[in-house]
């Protein structure tokens, strides 16, 4: 059993892609309108799985917009896919999110490296609807003294997970699937956070005031040498592919 779920995990890569600037590229007026017509490619891929765009719960949020993609097979496809695109995917792409620079957006290629139980969590598929999101994305300095043992050995603690659960346990509610993802893909062009903390809400009451306080909080978290907490944001489903 266990091996099994690990051959699963190994098997599905994650695509997460932070959208800082959400332009909608002309003749789209939103950029959900843009995002449909570039995944509609990208389901037509044989390695595609499934995808979920998030909406960030705060309207001025860092990233009005996050992705979480599965695709199977192979790290160095999605490696590909990322750095020598075939000319269908670059034409799809300009076409859904524009010329480059038109929006600034953060792609990056991940493993899924540790879930709450060891199960895989990826792909996650169908999506409750009625679940927030809670996405961290970190970045580290390229150097020796960064710790990168110690978060991958304490991500939890790092995360704030304590903090998560001592919040649900006083509203009541239930503390759904959560799990931790170490980019595979380069840094640049992209510069594609190096991990990202999933957790799952659900049926939480995204306006309730202590929970915006537990986010200011976890923003505060101290991180090991040689990390930077870039952002942690709520967000909850906007459209799901295949539907």
């Amino acid at each position: 059993m266990e091996s099994n779920s690990q051959d699963i995990m190994e098997n599905h890569k994650v695509v997460f892609n932070f959208y800082e600037v959400i332009r909608p590229p002309f003749p789209f007026s939103t950029f959900c309108d843009g995002w449909r017509h570039f995944g509609e490619y990208v389901e037509g891929l044989d390695h595609f799985v499934s995808a979920n765009l998030l909406k960030n719960v705060r309207t001025k949020g860092k990233f009005p917009y996050a992705n979480f993609a599965t695709f199977k097979g192979s790290t160095e496809r999605i490696i590909k896919d990322m750095t020598e695109p075939e000319p269908e995917l670059i034409q799809a792409l300009i076409e859904g999110h524009g010329l480059p620079g038109h929006q600034i957006n953060h792609p990056g290629g991940y493993i899924e490296l540790a879930t709450n139980n060891n199960l895989p969590l990826a792909p996650d598929f169908p999506t409750k609807k009625n679940s927030t999101f809670l996405l961290t994305a970190l970045q580290t300095e390229e150097n020796d003294q960064t710790d990168r043992a110690d978060f991958e050995a304490n991500w939890t603690s790092h995360c704030g997970l304590e903090e998560i659960e001592r919040y649900l346990k006083g509203k009541g509610k239930a503390l759904g699937r959560y799990g931790v993802y170490k980019r595979f893909t380069p840094l640049r062009p992209f510069y594609s956070f190096d991990y990202v903390f999933r957790c799952e809400m659900v049926d939480v009451d995204r306006e309730d005031k202590d929970l915006v306080q537990l986010v200011e909080k976890l923003q505060k978290i101290g991180t090991p040498q040689g990390f930077t907490r870039v952002d942690t944001g709520l967000y909850f489903v906007e459209h799901t592919s295949p539907k």
